[in-house]
């Protein structure tokens, strides 16, 4: 049985993409990240919040521990689309778009640059968003596919296909 998917790659598949590393690979190193950025926001905090010797007075200081605070917010909450803006920048021109065959040995990647077979024993995990199914290679690398485009069979079939063929659990990111 033959499989075939499709993708661009755009802010949303790159965001699920960082988020389906940060669930599976990444998922010791992200919580230590957590837990350090909570500490950090929460000090933050209690320096703004906190009345100095003249009460609750506007100043520098004041001002910029706020907005230190803002900016933690901002990036725990949109962690995933930030990396995806810089994988996005980081990323070659012309595999904007991929095409992906699965067969039985292994499968098959092309891009405008390149067409490159992998073996299903590379694969560290396969995570599945709303949207997406994503293949992660390690830490740092992952590669994702629309499942709306899939050809070939139905995504159950594909999950089962895949599950068999790599001995992974498909992870629901």
């Amino acid at each position: 049985m033959e499989f075939t998917m499709e993708s661009r790659y755009g802010k949303k598949t790159l965001a699920d993409m960082s988020r389906a590393l940060r669930k599976t690979t990444r998922k010791k190193s992200n919580r230590r990240s957590m837990i350090w950025a909570w500490v950090v926001l929460v000090l933050n905090l209690l320096f703004f919040l906190t009345p100095g010797e003249e009460g609750f007075v506007w100043n520098w200081n004041r001002i910029l521990n706020g907005a230190a605070a803002l900016l933690m917010i901002f990036v725990i909450l949109r962690q995933d689309a930030i990396n995806g803006f810089f994988a996005r920048k980081r990323m070659l021109k012309g595999n904007g778009y991929s095409r992906v065959t699965f067969g039985e040995e292994g499968y098959t990647s092309t891009t405008e640059n390149a067409m490159t077979q992998w073996s299903y024993q590379a694969l560290a995990a396969i995570g599945e968003s709303e949207e997406n199914l994503i293949f992660i290679l390690d830490k740092r690398y992952a590669q994702a596919w629309e499942k709306d485009s899939l050809e070939g069979g139905t995504m159950e079939q594909l999950r089962q296909f895949l599950t068999e063929k790599t001995g992974l659990p498909i992870t629901r990111v």
